[in-house]
C-alpha cells in the first residue's frame, strides 16, 4: 500500500511539473505569434505609398490594414484561450514544427499519466478494501479463540475438582474395616479356649484359663 501510495504522488507531481512545461510553452508561442504580427505590420508597403495618394486610396488602405490587424487580434486571442485539458490544436504558420511536437508528446505524456493514475486509484481503494475484510476476520478470530481459551479453562479447572474429591472420601473406610477384623480375632480365641476346656475339664490347667480369663 505504501508503494502504491508514493507511485500516486510520483504521478501528481510529474503531471504538475508537465503542466507547468505547458504553460511555458503556450507563452513562448504567444510570444512568437505577437513578434511576427509587428514584423508583418513593419513591413507592409502599403502605408508608405498611400500617404502620397489620395484621400480615397488613404481610407482603403488604413481599411485593410484595420482589417488586418482585427484578425490578428483574433488569432492572437484564438491563441491565448486555449484548452488546459492538454488538447489544443494551433495554426502551423507561426509555430515552429518541432514546437508542435513537443506540445503533441506532452499531451499524449499526459494522457498516458491519467490513465496510469486512475489503474493506480482502483488498486489502492481494492487494496483497502481487502485490508478492511481482513481487519474484519482477524476480529471474528480473537473472539473465536477467546471464547475457546474460556471454555478450556473452565473444563480444566472441573477435572481438576473431580479428581481430588475422591481421593479424601477412601479414609473413613479404613476405620469402618478395622473393627470387623478385631472382633473376629476376639471370637476366635474365646473359640479356642473353649477347646482347651473341653480338652482339659479341671486341674491345674483350668486354673491357669480361669486365671487368664479373670486378667
Amino acid at each position: 500500500m505504501s508503494s502504491l501510495e508514493k507511485d500516486r504522488q510520483d504521478l501528481l507531481s510529474t503531471i504538475e511539473a508537465l503542466q507547468e512545461e505547458k504553460k511555458v510553452l503556450q507563452s513562448k508561442v504567444r510570444d512568437s505569434f505577437l513578434s511576427g504580427k509587428s514584423v508583418d505590420a513593419i513591413k507592409n508597403p502599403a502605408s508608405k505609398k498611400d500617404m502620397s495618394t489620395s484621400t480615397e486610396d488613404l481610407a482603403t488602405t488604413e481599411t485593410t490594414s484595420d482589417d488586418k490587424e482585427l484578425n490578428n487580434t483574433n488569432d492572437a486571442s484564438s491563441l491565448s484561450l486555449l484548452p488546459e485539458d492538454g488538447g489544443f490544436e494551433v495554426s502551423s504558420v507561426h509555430i515552429p514544427p518541432d514546437q508542435i511536437r513537443m506540445v503533441q508528446n506532452i499531451n499524449s505524456l499526459i494522457s498516458e499519466l491519467r490513465l496510469e493514475k486512475e489503474e493506480l486509484t482502483q488498486a489502492l481503494s481494492s487494496e483497502l478494501s481487502q485490508s478492511s475484510k481482513l481487519k474484519e476476520v482477524n476480529e471474528e478470530l480473537s473472539r473465536k479463540l477467546e471464547v475457546q481459551t474460556q471454555r478450556l479453562e473452565l473444563l480444566t479447572a472441573q477435572s481438576l475438582a473431580s479428581e481430588y474429591i475422591p481421593a479424601r472420601q477412601p479414609e473413613p473406610r479404613k476405620i469402618d474395616d478395622n473393627t470387623p477384623y478385631a472382633d473376629e480375632g476376639d471370637e476366635v480365641v474365646e473359640r479356642v479356649l473353649g477347646w482347651i476346656m473341653k480338652l482339659f475339664p479341671g486341674g491345674p490347667s483350668r486354673q491357669r484359663t480361669n486365671k487368664r480369663l479373670s486378667y
